[in-house]
């Protein structure tokens, strides 16, 4: 779920616009506010794989690791579907 806000956001600020608004980078940095307040307690808030790899290499932890590099993936190709079939407009599809 972490992954398709931000990558929902990243989407819609770069294929709608031809040049880049101010406030753009503004709703990216909200979302990933979010996205750490929302996943945190939970996950930890490691949006990216790499960020949980370092902590499972170091203790040798694995139990988890897949979550981390299927969910980010799987939340990629949900937000580029979502978009591309709910709210692109028709010229985009």
């Amino acid at each position: 779920m972490l992954a398709i806000l931000l990558n929902m956001r990243m989407l819609m600020d770069l294929s709608e616009s031809k040049k880049l608004v101010l406030c753009e980078p503004m709703a990216i940095g909200m979302v990933l506010v979010f996205d750490i307040l929302l996943g945190g307690p939970a996950t930890g808030a490691a949006m990216n794989p790499a960020r949980a790899f370092g902590p499972a290499l170091a203790s040798g932890y694995w139990a988890t690791q897949l979550v981390y590099w299927i969910g980010p993936l799987l939340g990629a190709i949900a937000a580029a579907l979502a978009y591309k079939y709910l709210l692109a407009d028709n010229k985009r599809r």
